[in-house]
């Protein structure tokens, strides 16, 4: 992400990996106002694998490994997503 979530501060579990988690996404939506069941749904959407996604990229005009670099980049995300820390 380009964009930092909280201006003041990193939250415990930016500063464990370096970056955004499902903890961040979470706090994030408590704290601009969203309810907490809300705030789980939306996540909860994101972190289903996209099988749109994946026909657009097979579809592309992106050269094969290409493809294939976007769709690890795709995976690393959705798995960061699926973070939650202990």
């Amino acid at each position: 992400m380009a964009l930092t979530l909280f201006k003041d501060r990193y939250t415990q579990s930016f500063e464990a990996y370096g970056f955004y988690t499902y903890h961040d996404f979470y706090e994030f939506g408590q704290q601009i106002g969203i309810r907490e069941s809300r705030v789980r749904r939306i996540i909860n959407e994101f972190k289903k694998t996209s099988e749109l996604l994946n026909i657009l990229i097979e579809r592309s005009f992106l050269k094969e490994e290409l493809k294939a670099v976007y769709n690890e980049l795709y995976a690393d995300k959705l798995k960061r997503l699926m973070m939650i820390q202990s």
